[in-house]
């Protein structure tokens, strides 16, 4: 089965594809709607109509009509590499009621007993695999102690870590001696898991465990892709949110028709609130949910962090997000040409491992200053 791209559906559902995008720009939801229906009935093989309208629905308020189309099972190519699928946005009263009901049982955490108290430092939390820790944790780490302009504490958990991870553990610490960074690690056996299928947990992972760390921190905590560099102070950031309970990096435009492009997932904001819990308590069971139904997919970590918020606002519960500026996460894709500097504003300059094209990010002087400290 062929799976297309956004681009190629632009081109086989042509001025009515363009024009359904250009009515979102708009507002016009209605017309939006129309035409991404009649594209998704004259080309049916082409997720993308299908996926864009239940997207449009969403935004209409008409939930239940959208969970319809999504559990249909229309497959997106996202990347060159990678496929997603609309069975991970989960919408709609029963879903609802079986994710408040997870969210709200106690459960022991595999990273319990290696967590120090974090006091009232603010907390960035890193989760990662063997492979990215020994890429990009050292740099990572560098980054946010040098620029971070906070009372910084750092914690990375490593899944399944190996004798190297030991020991770029020791090298970090000792680069950082009398700072507060600390690690964490479990044993997880993916063997049977397809290559995506691992790195789509190695990303989710994080906030599977977000409600234990959230338990044992007194301040904000940034939830963050270790691959990417802290290039300036989270003092700005954190003011956004300070009356707020979480705070997410938010896009508009044309993602109001595209649920999986609504929200960031590498880079987001958790106070030390009820709020922030509870919202990050149905987040992690919502990953947890869809692990148990074997939908381990990519862009699951969005789509769980999208479906928690809606969830929130559809019941009135007292969770105050707030929408933090796409501007200060860069994650453009790599260009020899660039200079590699971070644009203005700038907080969280990504590299996107999941795009082969940017490990060449690596080589730039941005990085290597980091990676050499």
């Amino acid at each position: 089965m062929r799976v297309f791209s956004d681009a190629e559906a632009g081109q086989i559902g042509g001025a009515t594809y363009l024009k359904g995008l250009n009515a979102v720009e708009r507002g016009n939801l209605g017309q939006a709607a129309r035409c991404f229906s009649q594209a998704a009935r004259q080309w049916p093989e082409v997720g993308w109509f299908a996926y864009r309208l239940a997207g449009v629905l969403v935004t209409m308020g008409r939930h239940d009509e959208a969970d319809r189309i999504f559990t249909e099972e229309h497959f997106l190519r996202v990347t060159p590499d990678l496929v997603t699928d609309t069975r991970i946005l989960l919408l709609g009263p029963k879903y609802y009621e079986a994710l408040d009901s997870a969210a709200r049982e106690p459960h022991a955490s595999v990273i319990d007993e290696d967590l120090p108290r974090f006091g009232a430092a603010v907390l960035l939390f890193l989760s990662c695999d063997s492979t990215y820790f020994k890429l990009y944790a050292g740099a990572a780490i560098a980054s946010a102690q040098t620029n971070s302009a906070v009372d910084l504490a750092c914690h990375i958990h490593i899944v399944d870590p190996d004798s190297a991870v030991i020991e770029e553990q020791t090298r970090i610490l000792r680069r950082h001696p009398g700072c507060a960074v600390s690690f964490s690690s479990e044993r997880t056996d993916l063997s049977s898991r397809s290559e995506t299928e691992r790195r789509v947990y190695y990303a989710c992972r994080r906030f599977q465990l977000l409600p234990t760390i959230l338990r044992r921190a007194a301040g904000a905590v940034i939830i963050a892709d270790v691959d990417q560099l802290l290039v300036r102070g989270l003092d700005s950031v954190l003011a956004k949110v300070r009356d707020a309970d979480v705070g997410l990096i938010q896009y508009n435009g044309t993602t109001l028709s595209s649920p999986l492009a609504t929200i960031s997932a590498s880079a987001v904001v958790a106070q030390g609130t009820d709020g922030a819990r509870r919202y990050f308590d149905l987040v992690a069971a919502y990953v947890d949910y869809c692990f148990e139904r074997n939908l381990w997919v990519w862009h699951l970590d969005q789509a769980a962090l999208y479906a928690a918020k809606l969830m929130v606002e559809a019941r009135g519960e007292p969770v105050r997000i707030w929408p933090l500026d796409p501007a200060i996460l860069e994650s453009t894709v790599f260009d020899a040409s660039a200079t590699g500097e971070p644009a203005p504003g700038t907080v969280f300059w990504s590299i996107t491992h999941s795009l082969s094209s940017n490990a060449a990010k690596r080589e730039l002087d941005l990085f290597e200053r980091y990676n050499s400290r």
